[in-house]
């Protein structure tokens, strides 16, 4: 049982308007995220910061609602939660004016109402919360995120595996302008139990130690654990994103959306690109990250677009990120040539930069060069030199002369690089005959290519151009898994001319993926999780991921009960675990009045 436990009260998750907010002289667009009230019992750690901030007071701080908003750092980490403080001068664990919200408002939602920057007195931390200290349980929570971002081990802050507790200290930045501490502080846990939850269709707990599974079992001694009730509730390794774009996302309003006769999606974004600045990435990315967090996905594999228009700013935005959001997000980035490589003098050497700034993989764009096989040998060659794996935006189009992936294919198996290899779209596969896209699938098995499915994104963009069929660009999904390629499922762009109405969210991703390829009985349904979470894990090279004893303890609690349920319903993301570590837990109420 825990001796310590939060009773977090549900207020708005948001991001502010952006508009001008001046004081002082200062002037500028901020993004904010709302905070929640936190009552705890039991005492923090001895030597915690949040116990040294008790023992020395701090004068009342004298700072107004505009001051805070206006020198509200840019570069602070924050979170697509409700556990979120702000930088202020008066010492750590100062607390937020908080208001509620209604309990019908959805999660999601919640991001884009509007809060209120006050500051308030600190709060005593020996509140008695409502539930006494039984275990947290999704029966009994209400609707709520939490979202820490981790700097360190708990270890670090002299908590021990077997402190009983869950406790947040936040940190304070310096004044605007100055360096100082960049993120919130560490959350802080003992090791957790999750009892009875369903794994593998059987009710089990899991039992993590050191941000591993230590043990799978029924009943296990909770003895030096913190207990989570998570009773028939699907628990699932963490969802990883092996697709997106998260630097071009969230630009939808900044340009018209497609339209007959009108530019094409990418016409439309690589001019937007030439206005992208690194803070304008930066703040951009952070919201997919913080959302899809939220949503239950602890990897996420990135997609920076390198080119003229561009150049290296994308790459400076998210290898901030990178850093800033390691304990929560495990964030890959691939070096990726969106406008092609031999339509201007700059674009090679600028991946080549990319690659020697630390991006591990290299991501090329066939079809934005005339000579699709030269684009494709350039990127063999340089990958080979570099030693990183490949992954191509490839097969898009609907016509079969410009198919490509049997190309891919051949390329990979001379040059002995099987399973490094990934291919995104292929929805060229769904307008060849039988025969033929029988033999390009045997080829892309036998090269051992990784495919990643986009269906949100194919949806919306293929077909405009049919006046009586019209073509919807999804691969075959179900032909390729048959066939025993691995197949995954992700999430592509996020509000942009792409896909307006992407969200970075993968349950929902394969929804769209059983109503757009026919995956809808259970056996099929089932497997479709496979699909954004050990199948995205292999293909972006993921070890010790999984739901076995020895697996890092990258996990996400949904409440349903099966596969189905949790598709057909979109079920919350109950609890998500990194390393261990809970970074995220939400839940949904609703009430309904039936007569008696």
């Amino acid at each position: 049982m825990m001796n310590a436990i939060f009773d977090v009260s549900p207020i708005p998750t948001q991001t502010m308007k952006s508009g001008s907010i001046a004081s002082g002289g200062i002037g500028r667009r901020i993004s904010t995220i709302g905070s929640s009230r936190l009552r705890t019992t039991g005492k923090c750690p001895a030597g915690s910061p949040r116990a040294s901030a008790r023992r020395a007071p701090v004068a009342k701080p004298t700072t107004t609602r505009s001051s805070v908003a206006a020198t509200w750092p840019q570069s602070w980490p924050v979170a697509a939660s409700s556990a979120t403080f702000p930088r202020t001068r008066h010492g750590p664990a100062r607390k937020i004016g908080l208001k509620r919200f209604p309990s019908t408002t959805s999660p999601d939602a919640r991001l884009h109402t509007r809060r209120k920057a006050t500051t308030a007195p600190a709060r005593r931390t020996h509140a008695r919360p409502r539930g006494s200290g039984a275990p947290w349980s999704p029966h009994s929570t209400r609707s709520v995120t939490v979202f820490t971002n981790m700097t360190s081990s708990r270890r670090a802050h002299g908590v021990t595996a077997s402190a009983a507790a869950v406790w947040w200290t936040y940190l304070t930045r310096r004044a605007a302008g100055q360096d100082g501490a960049e993120a919130l502080y560490c959350a802080a846990m003992g090791d957790l139990l999750l009892r009875r939850g369903v794994v593998d269709g059987r009710r089990r707990d899991v039992a993590i130690r050191d941000g591993r599974i230590r043990r799978l079992g029924v009943d296990l001694d909770p003895t030096g654990y913190d207990a989570l009730d998570v009773t028939d509730k699907l628990v699932l390794p963490g969802f990883v994103e092996s697709h997106i774009h998260p630097d071009k996302a969230f630009i939808a309003d900044r340009t018209e959306g497609l339209r007959a006769g009108g530019p094409s999606a990418q016409t439309l974004v690589a001019e937007l690109k030439k206005t992208f600045t690194v803070d304008d990435i930066y703040r951009r990315a952070r919201r997919v990250m913080e959302l899809a967090v939220r949503h239950g996905c602890t990897t996420m594999r990135a997609h920076v677009e390198v080119d003229a228009y561009v150049e290296l700013r994308g790459v400076e935005a998210l290898r901030r990120l990178q850093v800033e959001l390691a304990g929560v997000l495990d964030l890959r980035l691939i070096a990726f040539a969106q406008e092609g490589i031999f339509r201007d003098g700059v674009t090679q050497d600028l991946l080549r930069e990319a690659l020697k700034a630390g991006l591990a993989v290299l991501g090329g764009c066939p079809s934005m060069d005339r000579d699709q096989p030269r684009h494709i040998d350039w990127f063999f060659d340089t990958a080979q030199d570099f030693g990183v794996p490949l992954d191509f935006h490839a097969d898009s189009a609907d016509d079969p002369a410009m198919l490509v992936s049997d190309y891919i294919a051949e390329q990979t198996i001379i040059r002995g690089m099987q399973g490094r290899v990934t291919v995104g779209h292929l929805g060229t596969l769904d307008v060849l005959t039988p025969d033929h896209r029988a033999r390009v699938i045997d080829k892309l098995r036998e090269a051992g290519l990784h495919v990643i499915s986009l269906p949100a994104t194919e949806l919306h963009v293929k077909g405009r151009g049919d006046d009586r069929r019209t073509w919807r660009g999804v691969t075959r999904i179900a032909e390729l898994r048959a066939a025993g390629i691995n197949v995954a499922l992700s999430t592509n762009n996020i509000v942009n001319p792409f896909t307006p109405y992407g969200h970075p969210d993968l349950l929902r991703q394969a929804l769209v993926a059983a109503m757009a390829a026919h995956l809808g009985n259970l056996e099929q349904m089932a497997w479709l999780l496979e699909l954004v979470t050990t199948n995205p894990a292999r293909a972006v090279g993921l070890e010790d991921y999984g739901l076995r004893e020895g697996c890092r303890a990258d996990l996400v609690v949904l409440d349903a009960h099966d596969p189905a349920q949790a598709i057909t319903e979109q079920a919350e993301k109950l609890y998500v675990i990194k390393g261990g570590v809970l970074v995220a837990r939400n839940t949904r109420t609703s009430e309904v009045r039936t007569p008696r």
